[in-house]
């Protein structure tokens, strides 16, 4: 791998909690231990105030970038064009965000490494991250190799072919470990499916139709008066003579 799998995984974490709105949250470096028993009392406060690596994810990825990277990252899985799915991890299509009840996001990037030799599998990996309808979210980080940081152990082998099975079975666990474990809390206003891409609004110029200037215009507005009625007294207004 290109990192370590903890840091790969972090990434995941750091783009999952930008797209659900947790970007001003630390994200600590994943880990399997839970807690930690501490011998003695510096110890522990050494533990508390030290900086694990935890990012924000905020200082990383700027809000007016999140519709893009959204984009992007859910292509793997759901860039179909003309209907026919031709990503990465085309084979697990059913789990594009837009075809799956339940799911409301999922991203996922793979990656093989290779040695001198490009055909010399080294390593093969998915990252990614999904969120549910019930707000219960995961990221997760899949890898196959052997351990060696260059030795080859096949040939002509991707992520798509060994690591997308693995995903897919992880995926089903994550799926029902989300029905037992609803998190409400993680859930925020967002549009379903990958954002649209944002551009300067005068990048968008808006044709409005004529309003023709009237000269009966009443001199006061109420709340009945309709837009092309207060654009009427609006010119009125300019057009009275000082």
């Amino acid at each position: 791998m290109a990192a370590s799998p903890r840091r790969v995984h972090r990434l995941a974490g750091v783009v999952l909690a930008s797209l659900i709105g947790r970007g001003a949250t630390p994200a600590r470096t994943p880990t399997l231990v839970r807690a930690y028993d501490y011998t003695s009392p510096d110890g522990a406060d050494q533990a508390t105030r030290a900086d694990t690596g935890k990012v924000v994810p905020d200082t990383i990825i700027r809000r007016g970038g999140r519709g893009l990277l959204r984009t992007l990252l859910s292509a793997p899985l759901c860039y179909a064009p003309g209907g026919r799915p031709t990503g990465t991890l085309k084979s697990l299509t059913s789990w594009c965000e837009a075809l799956r009840k339940g799911l409301r996001l999922h991203f996922a990037k793979t990656g093989t490494q290779v040695s001198e030799d490009p055909d010399a599998t080294v390593d093969a990996w998915i990252a990614g991250g999904l969120r549910f309808a019930n707000g219960a979210a995961y990221s997760y980080v899949v890898g196959v190799g052997t351990g060696a940081a260059s030795a080859p152990w096949a040939r002509r082998l991707h992520a798509s072919q060994v690591a997308a099975p693995l995903l897919k079975t992880l995926l089903e666990d994550l799926e029902a470990d989300a029905k037992a474990n609803p998190r409400p809390d993680l859930l925020r206003r967002a549009p379903r499916g990958p954002a649209p891409i944002s551009l300067p609004e005068k990048a968008l110029p808006m044709k409005r139709p004529p309003v023709p200037l009237r000269t009966n215009c009443s001199a006061t507005s109420s709340p009945t008066e309709t837009p092309a009625e207060l654009l009427c007294l609006t010119r009125a207004e300019t057009r009275a003579p000082h």
